[in-house]
């Protein structure tokens, strides 16, 4: 289990020359304790296969404020390599394997199981219904809790 203020610590610089560091140090807070909650994943089957990996084109199902909820995982990863904002790469490391995240208006999964690093999958809304109106709308926990990025440098 990670201490979230010793762990949130180790990021001030990124958190400081963040565009806003009030919401960048909640981001990082945020992914902690999602991590200590699931204990590193919220991902609870891959239908299709038969491991967690979250691969593209595949449903996976992920936990989250104890409902499980299908996503639909389509065409379009961002590369660990290709994360340009300081404050989204601190999250995805500190994130567990399934935590949404919001980039640049479109929906992704950390995906961090089976690759030499991580990897944000896509997720279909349109496919993703059920996903949508019940984690973003219905069960109180709204957009803003799904930590919303631009993918620019300290953004």
């Amino acid at each position: 289990m990670k201490d979230v203020e010793t762990t949130v610590s180790k990021y001030d610089n990124i958190i400081n020359n963040a565009t806003n560091p009030t919401v960048a140090k909640q981001y990082i807070e945020q992914a902690i304790k999602s991590y200590n909650e699931t204990g590193g994943s919220r991902v609870v089957d891959v239908k299709g296969k038969s491991n967690t990996d979250l691969e593209t084109g595949y449903i996976a199902t992920i936990n989250y404020g104890d409902k499980d909820y299908d996503i639909h995982l389509i065409g379009g990863q961002i590369k660990y390599s290709d994360i340009k904002n300081d404050v989204l790469r601190t999250v995805v490391d500190n994130g567990s394997d399934g935590d949404p995240i919001k980039i640049d208006g479109n929906y992704y999964a950390i995906d961090k199981t089976g690759n030499g690093e991580p990897i944000l999958q896509k997720i279909a809304l349109y496919k993703t219904l059920n996903f949508y109106k019940d984690f973003v709308a219905k069960d109180g926990i709204h957009t803003s809790s799904v930590p919303n990025f631009t993918n620019k440098k300290n953004n």
